[in-house]
Protein backbone atom coordinates (compact mmCIF):
# COMPACT_ATOMS: atom_id res chain seq x y z
CA UNK A 1 0.00 0.00 0.00
CA UNK A 2 3.08 2.62 -0.39
CA UNK A 3 3.31 4.69 -3.21
CA UNK A 4 7.27 5.12 -3.98
CA UNK A 5 8.77 8.68 -5.96
CA UNK A 6 12.14 8.21 -7.80
CA UNK A 7 13.70 10.97 -9.80
CA UNK A 8 14.00 10.12 -13.44
CA UNK A 9 16.31 11.56 -16.47
CA UNK A 10 13.90 11.21 -19.34
CA UNK A 11 16.50 11.59 -22.50
CA UNK A 12 18.84 9.55 -21.09
CA UNK A 13 15.74 6.72 -19.51
CA UNK A 14 17.53 6.37 -16.69
CA UNK A 15 16.75 7.04 -12.72
CA UNK A 16 19.12 8.99 -11.39
CA UNK A 17 18.53 8.38 -7.47
CA UNK A 18 17.04 6.55 -5.04
CA UNK A 19 13.04 6.12 -4.51
CA UNK A 20 11.42 7.39 -1.68
CA UNK A 21 8.24 7.02 0.09
CA UNK A 22 5.31 9.76 -1.52
CA UNK A 23 2.28 8.38 0.11
CA UNK A 24 1.52 5.14 2.35
CA UNK A 25 -1.71 3.18 2.78
CA UNK A 26 -3.25 3.33 -0.67
CA UNK A 27 -5.81 0.31 -1.53
CA UNK A 28 -4.43 -2.37 -3.81
CA UNK A 29 -7.14 -4.56 -5.17
CA UNK A 30 -7.41 -8.41 -4.22
CA UNK A 31 -5.85 -9.15 -7.79
CA UNK A 32 -2.37 -6.49 -7.25
CA UNK A 33 -3.94 -3.60 -8.87
CA UNK A 34 -3.05 -0.10 -6.88
CA UNK A 35 -5.67 2.77 -6.94
CA UNK A 36 -3.80 5.48 -7.79
CA UNK A 37 -3.57 7.89 -11.17
CA UNK A 38 -1.07 10.68 -11.79
CA UNK A 39 -1.80 13.90 -13.73
CA UNK A 40 0.00 15.21 -16.45
CA UNK A 41 0.37 18.74 -13.85
CA UNK A 42 1.61 16.06 -11.30
CA UNK A 43 -1.42 15.38 -9.06
CA UNK A 44 -2.02 12.83 -7.34
CA UNK A 45 -4.80 10.90 -6.70
CA UNK A 46 -5.35 7.89 -4.54
CA UNK A 47 -7.85 5.50 -2.90
CA UNK A 48 -6.91 5.25 1.12
CA UNK A 49 -6.74 1.57 2.42
CA UNK A 50 -4.52 -1.23 3.78
CA UNK A 51 -2.73 -2.04 0.84
CA UNK A 52 -2.64 -5.92 -0.19
CA UNK A 53 -2.57 -6.71 2.96
CA UNK A 54 -6.51 -7.01 3.87
CA UNK A 55 -6.90 -9.34 0.65
CA UNK A 56 -10.28 -10.48 0.05
CA UNK A 57 -12.81 -13.33 1.61
CA UNK A 58 -13.53 -16.31 -0.17
CA UNK A 59 -17.46 -16.78 -0.10
CA UNK A 60 -20.10 -19.32 -1.09
CA UNK A 61 -22.98 -17.75 -2.61
CA UNK A 62 -26.24 -19.13 -4.82
CA UNK A 63 -28.65 -18.23 -7.06
CA UNK A 64 -31.21 -16.69 -4.43
CA UNK A 65 -28.38 -13.91 -3.60
CA UNK A 66 -27.26 -15.59 0.00
CA UNK A 67 -23.59 -15.76 0.65
CA UNK A 68 -21.21 -17.48 3.40
CA UNK A 69 -18.11 -16.32 4.25
CA UNK A 70 -15.78 -18.83 4.39
CA UNK A 71 -13.39 -19.07 7.83
CA UNK A 72 -10.61 -18.20 5.96
CA UNK A 73 -7.90 -15.13 6.77
CA UNK A 74 -8.47 -12.60 4.09
CA UNK A 75 -5.67 -12.90 1.16
CA UNK A 76 -4.80 -12.07 -2.26
CA UNK A 77 -6.59 -14.11 -4.75
CA UNK A 78 -5.69 -14.52 -8.73
CA UNK A 79 -8.53 -13.27 -11.07
CA UNK A 80 -9.09 -16.75 -12.35
CA UNK A 81 -10.79 -19.14 -9.58
CA UNK A 82 -11.13 -20.01 -7.18
CA UNK A 83 -12.57 -23.70 -8.96
CA UNK A 84 -15.00 -26.78 -7.16
CA UNK A 85 -13.88 -29.66 -7.22
CA UNK A 86 -16.61 -32.17 -8.82
CA UNK A 87 -17.80 -33.63 -5.58
CA UNK A 88 -19.00 -29.84 -4.52
CA UNK A 89 -16.81 -30.28 -1.38
CA UNK A 90 -13.78 -28.74 -1.99
CA UNK A 91 -12.19 -25.46 -3.84
CA UNK A 92 -8.66 -24.90 -5.48
CA UNK A 93 -7.06 -21.16 -5.41
CA UNK A 94 -4.04 -19.19 -6.40
CA UNK A 95 -3.22 -17.12 -3.64
CA UNK A 96 0.22 -14.91 -3.60
CA UNK A 97 1.25 -16.93 -6.63
CA UNK A 98 0.89 -20.61 -5.31
CA UNK A 99 -1.97 -23.24 -5.33
CA UNK A 100 -4.27 -24.20 -2.28
CA UNK A 101 -7.08 -26.74 -1.77
CA UNK A 102 -9.28 -26.17 0.83
CA UNK A 103 -12.39 -28.38 2.38
CA UNK A 104 -15.08 -26.43 2.63
CA UNK A 105 -17.52 -29.15 4.46
CA UNK A 106 -14.83 -30.02 6.63
CA UNK A 107 -13.42 -26.67 6.80
CA UNK A 108 -9.52 -27.84 7.42
CA UNK A 109 -6.57 -25.95 7.07
CA UNK A 110 -5.94 -25.00 3.52
CA UNK A 111 -3.58 -27.46 1.62
CA UNK A 112 -0.23 -25.87 0.01
CA UNK A 113 0.47 -27.74 -3.46
CA UNK A 114 3.06 -25.25 -5.49
CA UNK A 115 6.34 -24.27 -4.05
CA UNK A 116 7.49 -21.84 -7.15
CA UNK A 117 6.76 -20.00 -9.56
CA UNK A 118 3.93 -18.22 -10.41
CA UNK A 119 0.73 -20.06 -10.66
CA UNK A 120 -2.97 -19.41 -11.69
CA UNK A 121 -6.10 -20.27 -12.81
CA UNK A 122 -6.03 -23.90 -11.40
CA UNK A 123 -9.12 -26.76 -12.33
CA UNK A 124 -9.98 -30.12 -11.01
CA UNK A 125 -9.89 -33.71 -12.66
CA UNK A 126 -13.62 -35.17 -13.46
CA UNK A 127 -12.11 -37.58 -10.48
CA UNK A 128 -10.76 -34.77 -8.00
CA UNK A 129 -6.95 -36.50 -8.29
CA UNK A 130 -5.31 -33.68 -10.12
CA UNK A 131 -5.44 -30.07 -10.64
CA UNK A 132 -4.38 -29.24 -14.32
CA UNK A 133 -3.33 -25.14 -13.96
CA UNK A 134 -1.24 -22.43 -15.65
CA UNK A 135 2.43 -21.68 -14.57
CA UNK A 136 5.59 -19.35 -15.22
CA UNK A 137 8.61 -20.85 -13.34
CA UNK A 138 12.34 -21.83 -14.55
CA UNK A 139 12.21 -23.51 -17.39
CA UNK A 140 9.24 -22.16 -18.83
CA UNK A 141 9.37 -19.46 -21.70
CA UNK A 142 6.19 -17.89 -20.50
CA UNK A 143 2.77 -19.23 -19.32
CA UNK A 144 2.51 -23.21 -19.59
CA UNK A 145 0.50 -25.85 -18.47
CA UNK A 146 0.91 -28.19 -15.50
CA UNK A 147 -0.78 -30.83 -13.81
CA UNK A 148 -0.29 -31.63 -10.13
CA UNK A 149 -1.36 -35.07 -8.71
CA UNK A 150 -3.02 -34.69 -5.09
CA UNK A 151 -2.68 -38.34 -4.54
CA UNK A 152 0.89 -37.92 -3.13
CA UNK A 153 3.31 -34.93 -2.50
CA UNK A 154 5.28 -35.14 -6.26
CA UNK A 155 5.79 -32.69 -8.10
CA UNK A 156 4.01 -31.12 -10.87
CA UNK A 157 4.63 -31.76 -14.13
CA UNK A 158 4.65 -30.00 -17.35
CA UNK A 159 2.03 -31.18 -19.60
CA UNK A 160 1.95 -28.43 -22.71
CA UNK A 161 4.78 -25.91 -24.01
CA UNK A 162 3.77 -23.85 -27.08
CA UNK A 163 4.55 -20.63 -28.31
CA UNK A 164 2.63 -17.68 -26.67
CA UNK A 165 0.87 -17.81 -23.38
CA UNK A 166 -1.37 -20.26 -22.03
CA UNK A 167 -4.28 -19.91 -19.54
CA UNK A 168 -6.13 -23.08 -17.70
CA UNK A 169 -10.00 -22.99 -18.80
CA UNK A 170 -11.59 -26.24 -17.73
CA UNK A 171 -11.08 -29.87 -17.66
CA UNK A 172 -13.70 -31.20 -18.87
CA UNK A 173 -13.10 -34.89 -19.83
CA UNK A 174 -11.02 -37.59 -18.82
CA UNK A 175 -9.48 -37.10 -22.24
CA UNK A 176 -9.72 -33.15 -22.88
CA UNK A 177 -8.44 -29.82 -21.09
CA UNK A 178 -9.60 -27.16 -22.77
CA UNK A 179 -7.64 -23.64 -22.68
CA UNK A 180 -6.75 -20.43 -24.27
CA UNK A 181 -3.99 -20.05 -26.50
CA UNK A 182 -2.08 -16.85 -27.07
CA UNK A 183 -1.29 -12.96 -25.74
CA UNK A 184 -3.35 -10.84 -24.33
CA UNK A 185 -6.33 -9.09 -26.63
CA UNK A 186 -5.21 -11.95 -28.98
CA UNK A 187 -6.05 -15.67 -27.83
CA UNK A 188 -7.19 -18.75 -29.56
CA UNK A 189 -9.43 -21.86 -28.01
CA UNK A 190 -7.01 -25.19 -27.93
CA UNK A 191 -7.63 -28.59 -26.35
CA UNK A 192 -4.82 -30.92 -25.02
CA UNK A 193 -5.96 -34.73 -25.56
CA UNK A 194 -4.93 -36.76 -22.93
CA UNK A 195 -5.74 -40.51 -24.31
CA UNK A 196 -2.29 -40.90 -24.19
CA UNK A 197 -1.03 -39.77 -20.34
CA UNK A 198 2.72 -40.06 -21.64
CA UNK A 199 2.20 -38.00 -24.86
CA UNK A 200 -0.20 -35.27 -24.41
CA UNK A 201 -1.02 -33.86 -27.82
CA UNK A 202 -2.41 -30.27 -27.96
CA UNK A 203 -4.47 -29.07 -30.94
CA UNK A 204 -6.83 -25.98 -31.63
CA UNK A 205 -10.52 -25.65 -30.65
CA UNK A 206 -11.41 -23.18 -32.73
CA UNK A 207 -8.92 -20.14 -34.09
CA UNK A 208 -9.77 -16.29 -34.86
CA UNK A 209 -8.68 -13.24 -35.55
CA UNK A 210 -10.97 -12.55 -32.76
CA UNK A 211 -9.85 -12.67 -29.17
CA UNK A 212 -11.93 -16.06 -27.92
CA UNK A 213 -11.79 -16.48 -24.40
CA UNK A 214 -13.67 -17.92 -21.31
CA UNK A 215 -14.68 -21.58 -22.80
CA UNK A 216 -16.27 -23.50 -20.56
CA UNK A 217 -17.85 -27.21 -21.76
CA UNK A 218 -21.18 -28.38 -20.79
CA UNK A 219 -21.76 -31.52 -18.35
CA UNK A 220 -22.53 -33.94 -21.31
CA UNK A 221 -19.17 -32.59 -23.14
CA UNK A 222 -21.37 -32.18 -26.98
CA UNK A 223 -21.31 -28.14 -26.57
CA UNK A 224 -18.93 -25.48 -25.79
CA UNK A 225 -19.51 -21.60 -24.67
CA UNK A 226 -17.17 -18.76 -25.22
CA UNK A 227 -16.63 -15.10 -25.27
CA UNK A 228 -15.26 -13.45 -28.27
CA UNK A 229 -15.37 -9.79 -29.65
CA UNK A 230 -15.60 -11.02 -33.36
CA UNK A 231 -18.84 -8.55 -33.53
CA UNK A 232 -16.90 -5.75 -32.33
CA UNK A 233 -18.13 -6.22 -28.81
CA UNK A 234 -17.96 -9.12 -26.23
CA UNK A 235 -20.54 -11.29 -26.94
CA UNK A 236 -21.38 -14.75 -25.63
CA UNK A 237 -21.36 -17.99 -28.46
CA UNK A 238 -21.83 -21.75 -28.41
CA UNK A 239 -21.01 -24.37 -30.54
CA UNK A 240 -20.56 -28.38 -30.79
CA UNK A 241 -17.91 -29.59 -29.11
CA UNK A 242 -15.35 -31.33 -29.45
CA UNK A 243 -15.79 -30.44 -33.18
CA UNK A 244 -16.48 -26.81 -33.68
CA UNK A 245 -19.91 -26.72 -35.57
CA UNK A 246 -21.81 -23.44 -36.65
CA UNK A 247 -21.86 -20.72 -33.89
CA UNK A 248 -25.06 -19.87 -31.82
CA UNK A 249 -24.79 -16.06 -30.16
CA UNK A 250 -26.09 -16.16 -26.63
CA UNK A 251 -25.80 -13.24 -25.31
CA UNK A 252 -27.63 -9.88 -27.18
CA UNK A 253 -25.06 -6.63 -26.38
CA UNK A 254 -22.46 -7.94 -24.25
CA UNK A 255 -21.90 -10.99 -22.11
CA UNK A 256 -19.28 -12.42 -20.63
CA UNK A 257 -18.30 -15.58 -18.13
CA UNK A 258 -20.32 -18.10 -19.05
CA UNK A 259 -20.93 -20.48 -16.51
CA UNK A 260 -23.26 -24.17 -17.13
CA UNK A 261 -26.12 -25.40 -14.79
CA UNK A 262 -25.09 -28.84 -13.63
CA UNK A 263 -27.79 -29.85 -15.72
CA UNK A 264 -26.44 -28.76 -18.38
CA UNK A 265 -29.78 -27.16 -19.62
CA UNK A 266 -29.15 -23.00 -18.64
CA UNK A 267 -25.94 -21.36 -19.34
CA UNK A 268 -25.68 -18.13 -17.20
CA UNK A 269 -23.21 -14.97 -18.05
CA UNK A 270 -22.28 -11.89 -16.56
CA UNK A 271 -23.21 -8.73 -18.56
CA UNK A 272 -20.68 -5.54 -17.69
CA UNK A 273 -22.67 -2.54 -16.44
CA UNK A 274 -25.82 -4.28 -15.02
CA UNK A 275 -27.00 -5.34 -11.42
Amino acid sequence: GQILAAPFDADAMELTGPAVPVVEGVFVSPYGYPAFSVSPDGSLIYAEGTGIGGGAYLAVGDLEGNQQILPLAPRTLWVFGPSWSPDGESIVFSSENQLYTYDVVGNTTPRQITFEGTNRAPVYSPDGTRVAFSSTRDGTDGVDLFVKDLTDDSPPTSIVTLEADHLMMQWPTDTLIVFENGTTGNADLWMVDLSDPANPEARPYLTSEANLNRIVVSPDGRLAAYRSNESGTPEIYIRSFPNAGERTVVSRGEGSIPYWSPDGRTLYYAVPGRP
